[in-house]
């Protein structure tokens, strides 16, 4: 019986700390995880994490213990990928932050938020800085798509490294030019979060861009190795010195954002790819702790 007892008590334990589990907004079932809450101080910001694109709550496995020693943490998986129902909408930036609101608030987690967001996931978090910009805390990008670049600019690390112009109009062509058909053997949000991915860029982000981010504790982190392995590299190019003129300009353009910011930082590892937060963990919890500390100057200025 002592042993019973035991047990039980420390899986009550444990599921204070971590509460993966299941919330329904607008009729369908989201998963979140929630961690630390228990010790939440008045006013102590949320990290809340946005997945990548079709990615889930585990892609941030490596980082949620070392950061919940910290602060609490949210995440959850949007609806339609991974472990989350769909919820029979079509996904934007609007209606993706007002669906991150719904959950804060259902689970009655008040601001400020710390927002940490990776690729896609970047794209979310700047969106919900237009939409709540009083709740926010911070922004933390991990190699986002870049929310900065007009679509003629997307051209221009391909001239840079000598492919053709042919081959420029083409492929320019067939990643833009074509509305995503949906292929119902596949997951259907994945591939919708595809094309709002597409239609942004083809307004060069006006969304986006149209409102400035907030003065509050600014972070782009980028990943400086190239990971494509070698059966899935391009025949027509250089893939690597494609990757390495890409990362010039996006380094370029989010310096220019971070710049704008009094709380603005950028980070660059060669030791991680895409992925930092599974090749360089420690970084993005640095970014964490710095971000945090801004936070506490910039309140008590």
């Amino acid at each position: 019986m002592k042993i019973k007892i035991f047990i039980i008590s420390i899986l009550i334990s444990l599921n204070a700390f971590s509460q993966t589990r299941f919330i329904t907004i607008d009729g369908a079932d989201v998963r979140i995880n929630t961690i630390g809450f228990e010790n939440r101080a008045e006013g102590q910001p949320v990290v809340v994490f946005e997945n990548g694109h079709g990615e889930s709550i585990k892609s941030w496995n490596k980082i949620i213990d070392s950061v919940s020693k910290i602060c609490p943490i949210v995440l959850y998986d949007r609806a339609g990928t991974r472990e989350s129902k769909p919820d029979n909408k079509i996904p934007s930036l609007k209606y993706n932050s007002k669906k991150l609101k719904k959950i804060l608030e259902t689970l009655d987690i008040k601001p400020p938020y710390l927002l940490v967001g990776h690729s896609l996931g970047g794209i979310y978090i700047r969106g919900f800085a237009n939409y709540y910009p009083d709740d926010l805390a911070g922004l933390i990008f991990i190699d986002p798509a870049d929310f900065t670049q007009k679509l003629m600019d997307f051209e221009t690390p391909y001239r840079e490294i000598g492919v053709t112009e042919e081959y420029i109009d083409s492929m320019m062509i067939a990643k833009f030019g074509n509305v995503i058909t949906i292929d119902s053997s596949r997951n259907i949000r994945v591939q919708q979060e595809s094309e709002m991915l597409r239609k942004l860029r083809t307004s060069d982000f006006k969304e986006l861009n149209e409102k400035d981010l907030p003065p509050i504790p600014i972070h782009f982190i980028v990943g400086g190795r190239f990971s494509v392995p070698p059966q899935f590299r391009s025949k027509d190019y250089d893939q690597e010195s494609l990757f390495r003129a890409r990362t010039k300009h996006w380094i370029e353009n989010w310096t220019n954002v971070v710049n704008k910011s009094p709380y603005g930082r950028l980070f660059y590892s060669s030791k991680a790819g895409h992925y930092v937060q599974y090749d360089d963990p420690e970084l993005i919890l640095l970014s964490i702790k710095l971000a945090m500390e801004d936070y506490y100057k910039m309140i008590n200025e």
